[in-house]
């Protein structure tokens, strides 16, 4: 599984992420503000496993690394 240290830092949104030693795909998400603040999100985007369809596995990132 690919660990979130090894993901670009600080991304934009919609930034795709290719990891080749799990050969999934990642596309950056940011998340709404309204959002981040209802539910106390700590993180500012989320990586979002785009490499099947059927499978949306998220990955949160902080973005004040």
């Amino acid at each position: 599984m690919t660990s979130p240290s090894s993901f670009p830092y600080n991304p934009y949104e919609g930034q795709i992420f290719y990891d080749p030693d799990t050969e999934r795909i990642f596309e950056c998400q940011f998340r709404d503000p309204l959002d981040r603040m209802m539910n106390m999100h700590l993180a500012h985007y989320v990586w979002r496993d785009i490499t099947e369809d059927g499978e949306n596995f998220t990955f949160n990132v902080l973005s004040d690394r």
